[in-house]
């Protein structure tokens, strides 16, 4: 089994609520790739697993090994799914105390000014989703619904995935505010 099957197996786990599992496996997997001079994806593939960690309540950990893994594959020639590995690292900064939130959006706005430079619209959604989400949290409604309307509005299509439904049920919830 490979690295990266090892990694996509431990994220399924974990999102499926087998988090211990899950984490050995994307620990494992994350490992192998650094071990066999991997460099690309080991960002992205730490970012899931500082996710999991997160889930776990181990966010610190997974913000140590994200940190990390983006400095080394800035060293080796950039990011894979740079736009991705930001949001993550949102996603994990903030779930931390309040000093972070600002981070956090920074992160958050850094993988939508990646994904838009790159025409990723599904990136962006994603990323946008993800402030929108820490925009309401902190009692900017407005903000959160102006900018997730703006991305979600260009879907014509698709909308049955996985998160252009978040992306909807949160400018659902928004709306009614």
């Amino acid at each position: 089994i490979g690295p990266s099957f090892l990694v996509t197996q431990g994220w399924c786990d974990t999102l499926l609520g087998r988090v211990d599992e899950g984490i050995e496996s994307m620990t494992q997997g994350v490992n192998d790739m650094v071990d066999a001079g991997w460099k690309t994806w080991i960002a992205y593939c730490t970012g899931l697993l500082a996710h999991g960690l997160t889930l776990a309540g181990r966010a610190e950990d997974g913000l140590v090994r994200l940190e990390e893994a983006m400095a080394q594959e800035h060293t080796l020639g950039g990011l894979d799914k740079e736009s991705e590995v930001h949001r993550l690292l949102g996603e994990v900064l903030s779930t931390q105390p309040d000093r972070s939130r600002l981070k956090a959006e920074s992160a958050f706005r850094k993988a939508i000014d990646i994904a838009r430079h790159r025409e990723a619209r599904s990136w962006e959604l994603k990323a946008t989703t993800s402030l929108a989400h820490l925009l309401h949290d902190t009692g900017r409604s407005d903000e959160a619904r102006e900018l997730l309307s703006e991305i979600y509005d260009w879907f014509t299509e698709g909308h049955e995935l996985p998160y252009l439904m978040e992306a909807k049920s949160l400018l659902g919830e928004l709306e009614s505010i």
